[in-house]
C-alpha cells in the first residue's frame, strides 16, 4: 500500500488498507492469542506506518505528524520480551521516527525533525547490519537530519552529519552498474550538503540538478523525487544568497 501511494495509486493503496484490515482482523487477532500483546501494538505501528506514507504522499504532513505521535508513544510503552519483540519495535521505531522528521521538516519545526531523525539514527545505528544497503539506509535519515540542523543554524554539526554520507555514495557512483536509486540518493546527499558550504553550493546544486534531470522516468515522476526536485530548484534561484529559508 506505501508503495501504491509512492506511484500516486490512492484507490490501490485503499483497496491493500482495507484487505489487510480484512486479513488481520480484531477478531483474527483474538483468535491468535494476540489481543492486548506486543504484537497487537506492533501490527497497529506497521498500520500506522502505512497511513503515514498515505497520507506523506498527499502531502498531508499534519496528519503524518499526529498519527506518528501517537503512535510512537505506544511503542516506546512496551517492554520487549525476547529479540523477535526487540527487533520489531527497533525497527517501527526507526522508520516511524524518520517519517516524523520528515513531517516536522516539511512543517518547518526543525529542531522537532532533528529530534525524530536522532531518534531514528540512534535505533538504525545500535543494529547488528552493515551490508551496502544498512549503509545506505543510514545515510538517508542523515540527510534529514543535516538538513534539519543547517535550518536550525546548526552548521557545523550539520556539515560534520552530511560530510561522510556524501563521501560514501561519490563512492558507490563510481562502482555503480545500474542501480537507478543511487544517482537520487546521491543527489539528495548533494542538497543537504550545499546547505552547510556555501562557498561551494551553486556547483553542489549544480550537480544534483544533473543528476535528478538524468533519473529514469518510472522514478523522476514519483511525487517523492518531485519534492526533491521542487527543492533543489529552488535553492539554485536562491544560490546567489546565503539565505536557507
Amino acid at each position: 500500500a506505501s508503495r501504491q501511494a509512492q506511484l500516486g495509486d490512492a484507490a490501490g493503496a485503499a483497496a491493500t488498507v482495507a484487505a489487510a484490515q480484512a486479513f488481520l482482523s480484531p477478531r483474527t487477532l483474538h483468535k491468535l492469542g494476540f489481543t492486548g500483546s506486543n504484537m497487537a501494538v506492533f501490527i497497529d505501528a506497521l498500520r500506522t506506518y502505512t497511513a503515514m506514507n498515505i497520507a506523506y504522499e498527499h502531502s498531508d504532513l499534519g496528519t503524518t505528524r499526529r498519527i506518528g505521535r501517537d503512535t510512537l508513544a505506544r511503542l516506546q510503552a512496551v517492554e520487549p520480551r525476547g529479540s523477535v519483540d526487540t527487533s520489531l519495535k527497533n525497527n517501527l521505531l526507526e522508520a516511524l521516527s524518520d517519517f516524523e522528521g520528515h513531517a516536522e521538516y516539511g512543517l518547518r519545526n526543525f529542531a522537532a525533525a532533528a529530534q525524530s531523525e536522532r531518534a531514528a539514527l540512534k535505533v538504525i545505528k545500535a543494529g547488528a547490519r552493515r551490508d551496502v544497503r544498512h549503509q545506505r539506509n543510514v545515510a538517508q535519515i542523515a540527510i534529514w537530519l543535516s538538513m534539519a540542523l543547517a535550518r536550525e543554524g546548526k552548521g557545523p554539526e550539520a556539515a560534520q552529519t552530511i560530510g561522510p554520507v556524501v563521501t560514501m555514495y561519490r563512492a558507490l557512483a563510481k562502482k555503480n552498474h545500474g542501480d537507478q536509486w543511487l544517482p537520487l540518493e546521491l543527489a539528495e546527499g548533494l542538497y543537504a550538503q550545499s546547505l552547510t558550504d556555501a562557498p561551494h553550493r551553486a556547483a553542489l546544486l549544480h550537480e544534483a540538478s544533473g543528476l535528478v534531470d538524468h533519473l529514469i522516468p518510472a522514478i523522476a515522476r514519483l511525487h517523492d523525487t518531485r519534492e526533491w526536485r521542487a527543492r533543489i530548484e529552488q535553492a539554485q534561484r536562491r544560490a546567489g544568497g546565503i539565505r536557507l529559508d
